[in-house]
């Protein structure tokens, strides 16, 4: 009895070691995209997640790459990345404000309007959404919705000296306007 609980210890223990290896290798490569991508090394930190992600789904994986590519201005990219990501993690609502970010820097509008309320309906505190959707309102030309949305941005974000400045604005050109 004596040896067969120390051979399932040894090979407990060497599971665990090959374990932690196989997880600390991974975890390396995605610091080391972390790194690259705080160096500005934007494409290059992009191509790490993605080696990364082909082994390990992980929906935080996923969000660097589509803004990773946001940020580069390589949108179809970023749509593709997001969607992708959705089909592995549906309820991933970073992924989906991200989307949503993607379809208004498209000019797809509607879409992103869409996918702003399915944030909201998950998360009604998610930061920015608020904000999003209020430029689309400003931008559809309807001012009071575009408004309202700016204020549930501050009941959110009070510090947001953007939403702040965007009410101003509107402040201002409403007085011009009369």
């Amino acid at each position: 009895m004596r040896g067969k609980n120390r051979f399932f210890i040894i090979g407990l223990i060497i599971l665990l070691t090959l374990f932690y290896i196989k997880f600390s290798s991974k975890n390396k490569i995605e610091k080391k995209g972390d790194i690259l991508f705080s160096q500005g090394k934007i494409e290059e930190a992009i191509e790490f997640w993605k080696s990364y992600v082909k082994e390990n789904r992980d929906s935080k994986i996923y969000e660097k790459i589509v803004m990773g590519y946001i940020l580069e201005g390589k949108l179809d990219d970023a749509e593709n990345w997001a969607k992708e990501g959705l089909t592995y993690f549906p309820g991933c609502v970073n992924l989906i404000y991200n989307l949503a970010l993607i379809n208004f820097y498209k000019k797809n509008y509607e879409l992103s309007l869409e996918l702003i309320d399915r944030v909201l309906e998950m998360n009604r505190y998610f930061p920015n959404a608020h904000y999003l959707k209020g430029l689309i309102f400003e931008i559809k030309g309807d001012i009071e919705k575009a408004k309202r949305e700016f204020v549930e941005d501050l009941n959110i974000t009070p510090w947001s000296r953007k939403t702040w400045e965007k009410l101003q604005e509107i402040e201002e050109g409403e007085n011009e306007r009369n």
